[in-house]
């Protein structure tokens, strides 16, 4: 719960209209789901996408590269900065 007061402070801060900031903080949700490991994450991921939560194709190939990269800790951290 804690997190997604972090997350609305956050967007509060980044937002100087605050119509936009009452639409955010009534049409988006903010869900934390706890994995395992990062490949956990990513499989996670491409459920909610295989059951019909569309993603952008960005995310989906993030998710891709990262879901690949994520068994090697120095690649991943070296890909995440990239």
């Amino acid at each position: 719960m804690q997190q997604n007061v972090e997350c609305y402070k956050y967007f509060k801060e980044k937002t100087t209209n605050e119509d936009i900031y009452k639409k955010l903080l009534h049409n988006v949700y903010i869900v934390h789901i706890n994995a395992l490991s990062h490949y956990n994450a990513y499989k996670l991921f491409e459920t909610f996408n295989d059951r019909g939560l569309e993603f952008s194709i960005v995310d989906l190939i993030k998710n891709y590269v990262l879901s690949n990269v994520s068994k090697n800790e120095q690649l991943f951290d070296e890909t995440i900065e990239q």
